[in-house]
């Protein structure tokens, strides 16, 4: 889902159009690399640091009801990792 609103506001979460952004997907995962380890989960109020790396899986389903994982990592350059 996307939503867009004219103006920004304190309630971001609220408001607006909302558009479906593709009915396909049926799942997305992501997993956040730390000292050569990948986590379910991050959370930089705790660490006080950014992640490495961010795993980032889309699993999308066709007609036929096959489902298919698209993968992709991403550097984090400002991590100091």
């Amino acid at each position: 889902m996307k939503r867009e609103k004219n103006r920004i506001d304190v309630n971001p979460m609220y408001g607006g159009k909302t558009y479906e952004l593709c009915e396909d997907i049926v799942g997305i995962n992501f997993r956040y690399l730390d000292d050569g380890a990948w986590l379910e989960s991050w959370d930089s109020r705790v660490t006080k640091k950014l992640p490495e790396a961010v795993e980032i899986t889309i699993i999308t389903k066709d007609s036929n009801g096959t489902e298919r994982s698209f993968r992709t990592v991403t550097e984090i350059p400002l991590s100091g990792g």
